[in-house]
């Protein structure tokens, strides 16, 4: 699914109310997420040694692990490591 405005934003009482945010051009969006696996940890420095990996943006200097996204493709393959 895709992302879609946060409905809070236009709410004047609510404390996530934001003035410059409106219908046609919304400024907060929302995307729902359901748990379906814990997966064990693996140290970025595992995630080096392998080259399928190396375009991977986490790896790449300068980004924050909380906002990185990381591609199907990339994911799949994590996947594949944490099964071997």
């Amino acid at each position: 699914k895709l992302a879609y405005p946060d409905r809070l934003q236009f709410q004047k009482n609510h404390k996530y109310f934001d003035p410059k945010s409106n219908n046609e051009n919304p400024r907060w969006l929302c995307v729902d997420v359901t748990f379906i696996k814990k997966t064990p940890l693996l140290e970025l420095q595992a995630l080096r040694n392998y080259s399928e990996l190396k375009s991977m943006k986490i790896l790449q200097k300068g980004n924050r692990l909380s906002i990185t996204p990381v591609t199907k493709n990339e994911w799949d393959f994590i996947n594949l490591i944490l099964t071997d």
